[in-house]
């Protein structure tokens, strides 16, 4: 088995149905490119919304479906400890520095 396989893939041919796409980690190459890469950002809720209905009942026969994107509450709960949600620890102290003076 190939690195970064977990399991085999079997892929259908074109008219079948019931394949697999899982378990192929980033690093997998195939004629040059990074196939587990991509399908990571396949799975990305904003990648698989710029798909056309057809790319994702394709991907979706192979297994393949989107991530559930980040709740509000998740994010909310990220700004109530002192970070935006996106600039990280540095950012939670520097707004705790900021309100503490």
């Amino acid at each position: 088995m190939a690195a970064g396989l977990a399991t085999p893939v079997p892929v259908p041919v074109a008219g079948e149905t019931g394949g697999v796409l899982s378990g192929i980690a980033p690093g997998v190459l195939m004629d040059g490119d990074d196939i587990g890469r991509w399908l990571q950002r396949q799975e990305q809720p904003a990648t698989w919304s710029q798909l056309s209905t057809e790319q994702q009942e394709r991907l979706t026969v192979l297994s393949v479906k989107p991530l559930e994107a980040p709740s509000a509450a998740t994010a909310a709960e990220r700004v109530a400890v002192g970070g935006t949600g996106r600039d990280g620890p540095v950012g939670a102290a520097r707004s705790a520095a900021r309100r503490n003076r």
